[in-house]
């Protein structure tokens, strides 16, 4: 079985959540099958034991003409399936965009909720991140006339058409630094701002917690700023010039190399992963959340986001209320864990999320099928026994 992966984002030494997905579901895959990455142009060439290779999207169907399986996500797919490619298309949907473009303008919904439309109709397997998110999937699915009787007297809980495939963390132990940053007081890491993200009682937690440590908040510029609505990240950068805190307790710093991101995590005490009551909250999986855990970095949420179902205090995720006193009195208690404890945390993680744990499924309905000749039809035929 060939397989082509098609990244929408970039690679290279600096990658986004969809970029690292893309490449360690590569590198997974990559030890059964013949496989080929395909990147956008701008990305930087890396080291990998499996072929990358460039695309153009609005040939993508030539790019991926003697491949089997495409596996796609973000607008390629919409290229793709709009073209005469003969083989299986799994849309990888664990990253809800269309409702993260909600927080943006009509313009980006309008896009995204053609692209999903489209994508529903015309995809072959799909993959998402929760049981929350297959449920909403599958109401759209429904709606796409994608749910048919003949599928469900078979399959009638539909898993040869929707299955959870969840972020993934690296098998191997993580890289535990403690001298990235310069500072002498705790470091609380916070990464790049997303406008679904709420800055107001970010605002008024740090504020707060002045009055009972001195400490540093890091934030990361944003890897494609032309791409990603920067409103909140504004919004917070004038605040804290205003509050004279910019430069004393908040630092803006470029974005991390991903080699070199779990050294910034172990040279920081805790994260703050804060966020509002909205439909995107209870879809997210909240990617940053599991990558900090794996880098032996505690993190402070709010409840609310769908990733709570799967950590514990035991894995160093802490959800809590949206309560001002509680986040600082958890901030102060969370700052008192220790760097063996910390190790702990990743290492469980590692054992209940690494990827050739969460990528089963996938693998499981790749194991199934048979290379296609011709038409696609009936494809659920050849996964259902």
């Amino acid at each position: 079985m060939k397989i082509g992966i098609v990244c929408p984002e970039p690679i290279g030494e600096c990658m986004s959540g969809i970029g690292i997905r893309m490449l360690e579901m590569a590198n997974f895959l990559s030890k059964t099958y013949d496989l080929i990455l395909y990147v956008p142009k701008e990305s930087i060439p890396i080291k990998t034991s499996f072929p990358i290779k460039g695309y153009k999207k609005e040939a993508i169907s030539e790019f991926l003409k003697d491949r089997d399986v495409a596996i796609v996500q973000g607008e390629p797919a919409n290229y793709l399936l709009s073209q005469n490619f003969k083989g299986y298309v799994i849309v990888d949907l664990y990253d809800p965009y269309p409702i993260e473009a909600l927080s943006y303008d009509d313009k980006a919904f309008e896009f995204a909720f053609s692209s999903l439309s489209f994508q529903l109709k015309k995809g072959n397997f799909f993959l998402c991140a929760n049981e929350k998110q297959r449920i909403f999937y599958l109401g759209a699915l429904y709606l796409s006339k994608r749910l048919e009787p003949e599928i469900f007297q078979k399959d009638p809980e539909f898993k040869s058409l929707i299955t959870i495939v969840p972020y993934g963390v690296p098998e191997e132990e993580p890289t535990f630094e403690e001298n990235y940053f310069n500072f002498n007081e705790p470091v609380i890491f916070f990464g790049s701002f997303y406008d679904w993200y709420d800055v107001e009682i970010l605002k008024e937690v740090l504020k707060e917690l002045k009055n009972y440590v001195d400490y540093h908040f890091v934030v990361t510029k944003h890897l494609r700023t032309e791409t990603t609505p920067q409103k909140n990240f504004n919004n917070f950068y004038e605040w804290s010039k205003k509050e004279g805190l910019l430069d004393k307790n908040i630092h803006i710093f470029n974005w991390i190399p991903y080699k070199e991101r779990t050294k910034a995590y172990f040279s920081s005490s805790l994260s703050l992963c804060l966020y509002p009551e909205t439909f995107e909250t209870e879809l997210s999986f909240r990617t940053r959340i599991l990558d900090f855990l794996y880098g032996g970095l505690p993190v402070i949420a709010l409840k609310g986001s769908e990733i709570e179902k799967f950590l514990s205090e035991e894995e160093g995720a802490f959800f809590i209320e949206k309560d001002i006193d509680l986040i600082v009195k958890k901030t102060l208690e969370v700052l008192k864990i220790s760097r063996e404890k910390r190790k702990e945390f990743s290492k469980k993680v590692r054992d209940k999320f690494s990827w050739n744990i969460v990528l089963k499924p996938l693998i499981d309905y790749i194991s199934y099928l048979k290379p296609l000749k011709g038409e696609k039809k009936g494809f659920w035929e050849k996964i259902l026994r």
